[in-house]
This record gives structure tokens, sequence and C-alpha cells, in this order.
């Protein structure tokens, strides 16, 4: 499935394919995602931290 860093797809399923995330609104650790914060910041919430 070819899709872009960031990206939201709609998915029928009750788990996320492998390599997402599901979008609930949940944190994610910056250090394990270095390349999402790179590209979406705090745009959507957070502190940096």
């Amino acid at each position: 499935m070819d899709s872009f860093l960031g990206e939201i797809r709609m998915f029928s399923g009750s788990f996320a394919p492998s390599g997402w995330a599901l979008c609930s609104g949940q944190l994610l650790p910056i250090m394990q995602n270095q390349a999402l914060y790179a590209v979406i910041g705090n745009t959507y919430g957070g502190n940096s931290t």
C-alpha cells in the first residue's frame, strides 16, 4: 500500500495495517516518530516533548 508520511486514509477494519497508527487522538512519542514530527510538528497540539 503506497502512502505518504502523515497521510490519513480511510480503512475499514478493527486494526491498523502494518506500519500505520489509528487516528484516535492518542499521543505518539516524538522519539519513536521523529520523521512524522518533522512533517507535522505541533500543528495538531502537543508541546515538543
